[in-house]
Formats: structure tokens, C-alpha cells, sequence
């Protein structure tokens, strides 16, 4: 049978009180992790969520507070940098060739500075 001093006792306590709480830190970001949603990274603090909703009125929204979903419509270009919600968005005016689609197709992560803001 094994024999431990007050020291020895005390460092096997301290220890193992470490170990079981690295334990659960460790099983508590792993539950964390699992339970985020698979989405695509947006810059500006912006989201993709699940919806149908669109932009319908012609008002920028501030990228702070907007969650756009995967299925809004947006707009384009091949040589643009940014994608829109608007299709008359003053920036697309002078393009010939707009593209849409959902916004989880488009592969633009920069939103507009007028119509999406």
C-alpha cells in the first residue's frame, strides 16, 4: 500500500484538481464548437443566416447591424470588389455585364459602401 506525506498529498491534490479542470475546458470547447453552425466567414461583421427576406426599399443598411441570409439576392460584377443588395445601386450604373445570385454563391466579400453600409 502506498504511503504519501501531508507535501506529497497536496501536490497530488493540487494536480489533479488541474487536470479536471482542464478536463472540462477542454470537453467545454469541444461541445462549443459543435454546436456553431457551419457558415461561410463575412468580413465587416456581417452574417449569413437562413431567410427569405430581401432589401426592398433603397436604403443602405449599416454592415454593423445586418445579417444577410443565404438566399438574398445580390449583384455583381466580374471586375467590381464589392457585392450589392440593389441592382439600381449607383456604383453598378456604368456596368453592362451585373450578375445575381444568392448571396452564398456570390464570391465578392466586400459590401458595397452605398447600398449595403
Amino acid at each position: 500500500m502506498l504511503k504519501f506525506n501531508k507535501n506529497s498529498q497536496l501536490k497530488l491534490t493540487a494536480a489533479l484538481a488541474c487536470f479536471i479542470t482542464l478536463l472540462f475546458l477542454s470537453i467545454s470547447k469541444a461541445l462549443k464548437d459543435k454546436a456553431v453552425p457551419n457558415t461561410t466567414t463575412m468580413p465587416l461583421n456581417t452574417t449569413k443566416v437562413p431567410s427569405t427576406s430581401q432589401n426592398t426599399d433603397k436604403s443602405p443598411i449599416p454592415v454593423n447591424q445586418i445579417s444577410i441570409p443565404e438566399t438574398q439576392i445580390v449583384y455583381w460584377t466580374d471586375s467590381g470588389k464589392s457585392y450589392h443588395l440593389r441592382k439600381d445601386c449607383p456604383t453598378l450604373s456604368r456596368s453592362t455585364n451585373i450578375k445575381s445570385g444568392p448571396f452564398s454563391s456570390c464570391l465578392k466579400d466586400d459590401p458595397c459602401d452605398l447600398c449595403v453600409k
